[in-house]
């Protein structure tokens, strides 16, 4: 959070990820809290938005932080994008880093 904060920007909502996801997999995500929705992912529109297509090639997956929930000090809200399903997540690991989890930063 601080990184976006220091260029005067910030980590996209819960809500504007489950659009985002509702497009990428061109259907309906609900975006409830541990909830799956299985869908092919359009990697199409994950390059058109500039958007890791080597994570989920090489990882199977990416991870984007969301300036959501914190459910401790290690676990924070994160979307998860595969190729075929699409979910929330708490990920353990603020403290540290991979290569399959994005911190995005968004302006206003």
């Amino acid at each position: 959070m601080k990184a976006c904060a220091d260029q005067g920007k910030r980590l996209p909502t819960d809500s504007e990820l489950t659009k985002l996801a509702n497009d990428l997999y061109n259907t309906t995500v609900s975006g409830g809290d541990g909830e799956v929705t299985y869908a092919p992912l359009d990697m199409n529109k994950m390059s058109q938005y500039g958007l890791p297509v080597d994570n989920i090639t090489i990882y199977g997956v990416f991870l984007m932080w969301s300036s959501g929930q914190e459910t401790d000090a290690r676990d924070a809200h994160a979307y998860t994008f595969y190729s075929d399903a699409t979910g929330w997540d708490s990920y353990g690991g603020r403290d540290g880093s991979a290569p399959y989890l994005w911190a995005v930063c968004v302006g206003e």
